[in-house]
Formats: C-alpha cells, sequence, structure tokens
C-alpha cells in the first residue's frame, strides 16, 4: 500500500484511505499510517482517513495519534466525518 500512495499523483489533493475492514490495528498499522500521512502532508494535502473502526480509533486515542488524523479526517463526498467509526 505504501508503494502504491508514493506514486500516486497527489498535487496537494488528499489521498483517501477506508479503513472499513480493518476491525484490528497494531504498531505496524499504526506506522503505516504515519508513512502514508508524510507525503501528502508535505505537499499541501491530507490523509482523510474514513470507516475507522472501535479498536483502532481507540489505538489512535491511546497512543496521541488521534490528533494527527482527526483534523485531517474528511470523508470521500467532502464532509467531514468522525474518527469514531
Amino acid at each position: 500500500m505504501a508503494r502504491a500512495a508514493a506514486v500516486l499523483p497527489l498535487r496537494g489533493k488528499p489521498l483517501h484511505l477506508d479503513v472499513s475492514g480493518v476491525p484490528f490495528m497494531d504498531s505496524s498499522g499504526l506506522n503505516l499510517l504515519a508513512s502514508l500521512r508524510r507525503r501528502p502532508h508535505a505537499e499541501g494535502g491530507r490523509l482523510a482517513i474514513t470507516g475507522l473502526q472501535s479498536q483502532p480509533a481507540r489505538l489512535l486515542q491511546l497512543t496521541g495519534a488521534y490528533s494527527l488524523f482527526a483534523a485531517d479526517t474528511t470523508a470521500a463526498d467532502g464532509t467531514d466525518e468522525a474518527l469514531t467509526g
């Protein structure tokens, strides 16, 4: 996934990531999200996470990473979406 995201032409647009099929996330998933966030953030865009389930949301809250993604989270249709899934 990280390799695919690295070659997408973002040009400051958000990178949308639907994680609705991810019921569990550990530090590897958290590291992947952080990696995926770097490029769009550096280009003036954002990583827009949708479909976050309760366990991954809790992991983001416990690690303090929730705020990194909460401010950047928008549904694919452009509306605000809460990270609480």
